[in-house]
């Protein structure tokens, strides 16, 4: 877990600048290649100025987090003073990180900012929490012997389950408060590009969901009951979660590269 953390951690760090060169490069109407006359205009817009700070909060997360880890003793009954001052540190550095994509997308320029901004932000921590949540329990599974594989899944999937539910929560009703600021009409919906991209983001999560709800009714019970077939059908519906959930974020991409509706329609 911890190396699959890393290397998320390092392909975002890599992932960030090359966005706002290939942004910036579109803004300016010049080639992605002409590193010299996009790097240094990179910062004079808004949007990458807060991408690029995004940058600098992701590597303090990864130290504050690398931290977090390194002074981590489970076998200990209590947490010692380090650890119980790096835990918050590294999640207040998260949140951070969920609050800087906000302000550069259209919830730093929706009004009020004072609901559009924590909707986006509470929105991304759901996701995140859910998909990085599965992704975590596919490479615990395949990292575990597969003989304590059960008893070891049995354990830690309810856990996650209640984390999961509390997500998936969250994530729809901070969605509904979304699309209650962003769309003015109800027919905007499915009558504009923004409407539609949203529509299919709302279909990929609930075919996420209905595999959840098999997990949580199928596999949990088989997992306590000590079946042998458990561990096998949780990876293929975990499996089945992240592509389904990962297939939303990229309709979320979408969605964040299309102008809401004009509130003009509602007149």
């Amino acid at each position: 877990l911890n190396v699959a953390f890393l290397v998320a951690l390092a392909v975002s760090l890599v992932a960030l600048p090359v966005y706002v060169v290939i942004a910036t490069a579109e803004f300016t109407l010049r080639s992605v290649w002409d590193l010299g006359a996009i790097v240094p205009v990179a910062r004079d817009s808004g949007f990458g100025r807060d991408f690029l700070d995004l940058e600098l909060v992701l590597a303090l997360f990864g130290v504050a987090a690398g931290a977090a880890l390194f002074v981590d003793r489970p076998e200990r009954q209590q947490r010692s003073v380090a650890e119980l001052l790096a835990l918050p540190a590294a999640l207040a550095a998260g949140a951070a990180c969920l609050l800087l994509p906000a302000l550069a997308g259209h919830a730093g320029q929706k009004s009020p900012r004072g609901v559009a901004l924590p909707l986006d932000v509470l929105h991304l921590g759901a996701v995140a929490l859910w998909l990085g949540g599965l992704i975590g329990l596919v490479v615990l599974w395949l990292s575990v012997g597969r003989t304590g594989r059960s008893a070891v899944l049995a354990y830690v999937v309810p856990r996650f389950s209640a984390v999961a539910f509390c997500s998936v929560l969250l994530l729809i009703g901070t969605g509904i408060g979304q699309s209650l600021l962003e769309l003015p009409t109800l027919a905007s919906l499915w009558q504009t590009s923004y409407g539609q991209a949203l529509l299919w983001k709302i279909g990929l999560l609930a075919a996420a969901l209905v595999l959840a709800g098999v997990n949580l009714a199928r596999t949990k019970p088989r997992l306590a009951a000590g079946e042998a077939s458990a561990p096998l059908l949780l990876r293929r519906l975990v499996q089945g979660e992240i592509v389904f959930v990962a297939a939303a974020l990229v309709a979320a991409a979408v969605l964040s590269s299309l102008a809401p509706p004009s509130s003009a329609l509602a007149k």
